[in-house]
């Protein structure tokens, strides 16, 4: 089994996530999935959406940081991972939204990581002691085909 990875470093500042959906964009391009247009909205959206929530929520104190994400193709999935070393956080566990509310009522917060459980299908969660760093892992499987 062939697996790809490409990794990137990112600062925690809004102005990267058009590099990131670039990077992505290019990553997929050269794995052959550029041309699939939800697996290029799903990755897109769930990590920009990620990215945006750590640089937003991750940090408290000022100044910069970095963030890591990594993007891994196998034949069957696309893994992302992304790391930061802010405050430890585990996104999985925050109480999932009331869906059934109309959207105005649905209190803030907790919808970001919604769209990523709904457009991902395996999400893990662990926070690295050793090198103080939150991991979120996102599994994206891809249609195999028939040999």
């Amino acid at each position: 089994m062939s697996v790809v990875d490409s990794a990137l470093v990112l600062r925690n500042e809004l102005a990267e996530i058009p590099r990131l959906a670039r990077w992505i964009a290019e990553f997929l391009e050269t794995q052959g999935l550029g041309d699939d247009p939800s697996i290029v909205h799903d990755v897109q959206l769930c990590l920009e959406e990620i990215v945006t929530n750590i640089i937003k929520y991750a940090y408290a104190q000022e100044g910069p940081r970095e963030i890591w994400v990594r993007l891994e193709y196998r034949p069957d999935a696309l893994v992302a991972q992304v790391e930061d070393d802010g405050e430890p956080f585990n996104p999985l566990e925050h109480p999932r939204p009331d869906l059934s509310l109309g959207l105005a009522e649905v209190e803030p917060g907790g919808l970001g990581i919604e769209l990523v459980r709904e457009y991902m299908d395996d999400l893990s969660y662990h926070w690295n002691a050793s090198e103080g760093r939150n991991c979120l892992r996102m599994v994206r499987r891809l249609a195999v085909s028939a040999a």
